[in-house]
């Protein structure tokens, strides 16, 4: 959380989605003055930048579970049938389809449910927050999208490893997955996916078993050596879903 901050028509637009599908964005004084505002900063970080000093534990943002994109919610997902239905699932080289089920694997299934809500475009119900989501040129920092050289940079032959399996899998899923689960003529392109893949890999809360992209919330992220501190949390009982900042 931070301060100075540059008007975007977009992020007016999110704000008015995000209240009207029941968000809450605490507000203080007889001008009703938001806590906080999505921004840019004077030095070009994008992200959630505070209005207002607050005290300790103010809530600053409130977002129901209609407001979030789940890994449940990824279940009812165009794609989803290309893991969940056997005659799919295990048709794919190496019964990778099936293999997406796994927990491990639950980053994919959010990110596929991001692409296809993104293939939507303004018929999605999150279409006010995916226009505001960084695009590939903001997450080029993302190592799905390192080439060979770039990861030879990193001068660590382990993580580099890593880092070229994850990219890989990546595109086996999309190549085994993702196209053959479109219409040819309709399906996204790999950078789309890898787009998608690193968002959910800089931007989702929650476990494993557990995952989420929470509009608002995912926007506080970006100022690590910020003198604010933010907490997130879910409320309302064991299985809540209801996530406050």
């Amino acid at each position: 959380l931070a301060s100075h901050i540059q008007d975007n028509p977009h992020w007016e637009s999110f704000w008015e989605w995000f209240k009207n599908e029941g968000g809450l964005r605490k507000a203080h004084g007889k001008k009703a003055t938001a806590l906080v505002e999505v921004g840019t900063s004077t030095d070009g970080i994008r992200g959630l930048f505070s209005a207002l000093d607050s005290p300790p534990s103010t809530l600053i943002l409130a977002v129901p579970p209609c407001l979030q994109l789940t890994t449940n919610l990824a279940e009812t997902c165009e794609l989803a049938p290309m893991w969940q239905d056997e005659s799919k699932s295990t048709s794919t080289e190496g019964g990778l389809g099936s293999k997406l089920r796994a927990p491990e694997y639950a980053y994919l299934r959010l990110a596929m449910l991001l692409l296809c809500e993104a293939k939507s475009e303004s018929s999605s119900k999150f279409a006010s927050y995916i226009q505001q989501l960084p695009s590939k040129r903001d997450l080029c920092g993302v190592d799905v999208f390192w080439n060979d050289e770039e990861r030879a940079l990193l001068g660590d032959p382990v993580m580099s490893k890593r880092i070229l399996q994850r990219r890989t899998l990546v595109e086996r899923v999309y190549s085994q997955v993702v196209a053959p689960g479109f219409p040819s003529t309709q399906a996204p392109s790999l950078e789309d996916f890898k787009w998608a893949v690193a968002v959910v890999a800089s931007r989702a809360f929650g476990s494993q078993q557990d995952m989420a992209l929470v509009p608002g919330v995912d926007m506080a992220n970006h100022m690590p050596f910020s003198s604010a501190n933010a907490v997130a949390r879910r409320v309302g009982g064991e299985d809540a879903r209801k996530l406050h900042l």
